[in-house]
């Protein structure tokens, strides 16, 4: 142990006493001489704010953390401060040349409709963009960046309003080879306006590019962007996200997304589906088609039919699943592959287990899951006790209900967090940390606290 005058010493030395420690102006009086190299690879396993600090102690560490920081950065443009600015614009661009750009055409009450984009044009090409378009002098902003920076574009993320889209050719008769993420969201139309909007500019785009392994997609454009396999073609997406709306897709809405091929999705992300009205749902055999190769899944279920029906094959390959699903009444079913007993490995249809508990068995349906997570949408109320059942069987028992590999577990209803602080859980919750004996993350230590 040191003593209280050791540690003064130290700290009057001017060295930190804890590691890591801020980077500061003095940094030139504590450090080494190290060459560009040395800080360059130091720098990628520092934050963005002692990023910033290393640049302030000498010409080297500036140097070494630059092109670091450049990647890791993103410059916010907002035109109307641009454009009474271009010197200083044209000087930063040079900084944040083909990195992460944010693009901002003023406030939706005072939008840029009539500047001279001819600055951008001439100098933007990036690796990431995003962007949001409000009318059609921002989309033909948004096509000249696009024809600068086909070669060098890895990312991209648009944002559609609802406006009719007027233009004599598409872009995407291009490729862009390098864009391996795209985003594309386009707000509803309001009361009485056209529907179609910029349906013909989405046609298409898919195709364009090649190499794309990650999209994330509003629920009203899946029609458009799916409309045929060769809206498609050869699809090399592995990760598809449907973000949160403020209108849940139908299960029918889905049924463009079957047009993707067969077994090609890792991690599948819905986060706002209705509860489907029938078994045989587009939502299932969506899960079924790419139940072999994904392994990562979320979904965010809202009950709308009485009763609703939610069917799940057996996954695999699955790592880590989440699940949220509004209170409701739903009947959960988990289903096995029949196979023929005349004929060996010939597939003849489903069984639908009709039991108390649904049908689920860990060792066949989730066999490599290693975290679950789930919710009653966001921690808002209280499943009914045949949903409960279904995931978690009373019978800990039985080994078909026992699942050995999971590692992290969580389940939260409106008051289970008030109930753990207080230490005072119902008891359904008891028997979770038996299900789930592996698991030893901080919310199941606190259940087996609370358990008798």
């Amino acid at each position: 142990m040191q003593s209280r005058e050791e540690k003064t010493k130290l700290r009057g030395s001017g060295w930190p006493t804890k590691f890591p420690f801020r980077l500061h102006l003095k940094m030139t009086e504590l450090t080494p001489q190290l060459n560009g190299d040395v800080v360059h690879r130091i720098s990628k396993f520092l934050p963005v704010p002692d990023l910033l600090s290393c640049r302030l102690v000498d010409t080297a560490w500036n140097s070494g953390v630059l092109p670091e920081f450049r990647k890791r950065s993103t410059l916010y443009l907002t035109c109307p401060e641009l454009s009474r600015h271009q010197d200083h614009f044209t000087e930063t661009m040079s900084f944040y040349q083909l990195h992460n750009v944010s693009i901002k055409f003023g406030s939706d009450l005072d939008p840029a409709q009539n500047m001279d984009y001819s600055l951008f044009l001439k100098t933007l090409q990036f690796r990431r963009l995003s962007i949001r378009i409000g009318g059609q002098a921002e989309l033909d902003l948004l096509l000249g960046i696009l024809s600068s920076s086909r070669e060098t574009l890895e990312e991209l993320s648009m944002d559609f309003d609802a406006f009719k889209v007027s233009m004599e050719e598409l872009p995407w008769s291009h490729k862009f080879p390098k864009v391996t993420r795209l985003s594309l969201s386009r707000r509803n139309p309001a009361e009485g306006e056209d529907k179609s909007g910029n349906d013909t500019f989405f046609t298409g785009i898919l195709t364009a590019f090649p190499a794309l392994k990650n999209l994330t997609v509003s629920g009203n454009l899946l029609r458009v962007l799916f409309s045929s396999k060769d809206s498609i073609n050869e699809s090399t997406i592995t990760q598809l996200t449907l973000p949160c709306s403020s209108a849940p897709l139908t299960p029918d809405e889905l049924h463009p997304l079957l047009q993707l091929p067969t077994g090609h999705l890792s991690k599948l992300t819905m986060t706002s589906i209705l509860s489907p009205d029938r078994a045989m749902s587009a939502l299932y055999i969506l899960l079924s088609r790419h139940a072999a190769t994904l392994t990562e899944l979320s979904l965010q279920i809202h009950a709308q039919f009485a009763p609703g029906f939610l069917l799940f094959p057996g996954f695999p390959a699955l790592k880590k699943f989440s699940f949220s699903m509004q209170p409701g009444d739903v009947e959960i079913y988990f289903v096995k592959r029949a196979f023929s007993t005349a004929t060996p490995g010939r597939q003849v249809g489903l069984i639908l287990a009709k039991n108390y508990y649904g049908g689920i068995d860990y060792r066949y349906h989730f066999p490599k899951l290693e975290s679950f997570q789930c919710d009653a949408l966001g921690g808002r109320g209280t499943w009914s006790a045949t949903s409960f059942k279904a995931w978690f069987p009373y019978d800990f028992r039985n080994p078909a209900y026992v699942c050995k590999t999971v590692k992290y577990f969580e389940f939260e209803e409106h008051d289970t967090k008030d109930k753990l602080r207080e230490g005072k859980i119902s008891d359904k919750y008891t028997r979770l940390p038996r299900l789930f004996p592996n698991a030893g993350n901080e919310y199941v230590q606190l259940i087996k606290k609370c358990s008798p």
